[in-house]
Order: C-alpha cells, then sequence, then structure tokens
C-alpha cells in the first residue's frame, strides 16, 4: 500500500549559508546602486567648474557647481544657470543670473536694473567701473535676461540679448 504524507519534513525552504546572504546583499546593493545613478541621470543633474570671472564675487573661477535641468524646477529671477552659447564662435557652456523672465519689461541705466519699472536689488552685482549703458527691452515668451555679477566683466544679455528656453542646461542648486 502507498500513502501520500502531505507533511513531507523533507520539503523545507532553503536557508542561505552566511556566505550566500552576503553575495545577495552585495549584488542587490550593486542593482540599487545602479538604479539611484540612473535615477539622478533622469533627473538631469549635471555638474562644472567655472571659468572666468563674469560671475565674481559671488561664484569665482575654479568654482565647482551642480546643477538640476529646468526641467525639474521652475526658472525664477536671481536663479544662476548654465546655457549653451558662442563665445568667439565657439559653441560654449555659460553661467549667468537670471535678471528678467518672459513677458517682463528691464530698463538698465547705469548700475541700476529695473523690472517692470521697479528698482531691482542686487546685492550681489559689483562694478569694477562706473557704467553709463542704457537698455529697455520688453522680454518675449520662452526667453530670460541673465547678466554676470560682475557687471564690468561680463558678455552677457546686455550684449547678446535674451537666453532662449531651449538653450538653457540647468539651474544652480549648489556652489563650492
Amino acid at each position: 500500500m502507498f500513502t501520500i504524507n502531505k507533511h513531507n519534513k523533507n520539503h523545507h525552504k532553503k536557508v542561505l549559508t552566511k556566505k550566500e546572504y552576503f553575495i545577495s546583499v552585495i549584488f542587490i546593493s550593486i542593482i540599487g546602486f545602479c538604479l539611484g545613478i540612473l535615477t539622478i541621470i533622469n533627473i538631469g543633474l549635471d555638474s562644472g567648474i567655472v571659468s572666468g570671472s563674469s560671475m565674481d564675487n559671488s561664484i569665482t573661477d575654479g568654482t565647482k557647481t551642480l546643477y538640476i535641468s529646468e526641467e525639474f524646477k521652475t526658472i525664477k529671477r536671481g536663479d544662476v544657470i548654465t546655457f549653451y552659447g558662442y563665445v568667439d564662435g565657439e559653441l560654449v557652456n555659460i553661467i549667468k543670473r537670471v535678471i528678467a523672465l518672459p513677458w517682463e519689461k528691464i530698463t538698465i541705466n547705469g548700475a541700476n536694473v529695473y523690472i517692470n519699472g521697479e528698482l531691482l536689488e542686487e546685492p550681489y552685482a559689483t562694478y569694477t567701473y562706473p557704467s553709463e549703458y542704457y537698455l529697455e527691452e520688453i522680454i518675449k515668451e520662452n526667453e530670460y535676461f541673465v547678466m554676470g555679477d560682475n557687471r564690468s566683466s561680463s558678455v552677457d544679455s546686455r550684449n547678446v540679448g535674451p537666453i532662449p528656453k531651449k538653450n538653457i542646461l540647468g539651474v544652480l542648486i549648489k556652489s563650492r
């Protein structure tokens, strides 16, 4: 006679050895790390090193920077952004501060900047020599007016016009 034992003691779950457990933890950690890196890449984090003096004294030559894609952060006045632009005929990554947003009227009279008729407080702006510059412009949709903090040594929207949103790579989230 043949019987089936429903409670067969030989059908236990396999218990991992310490070595198998350790290898499993390492493997899962590596996969988690890789997924984390892919997530960071997907949210558009990028880094760079500042070259030049146009952002002195706020951000100096050699400063390391970390940016987040503008797709993940709304650009506001005062933000420091990085964007593509041409310098001496070469396409480069440029860093400047956002001064005026789309549809705003910017007026620059010497060292004074007005947005929609109101004087903009700019504690970050420095001038090596007095400015006699004058400009009055309404910024178009999907454009930003940017300037370097070291106004006497900056090529910016005063020279090349507003920056198209499509050229913006990211918004500064950290510098050191």
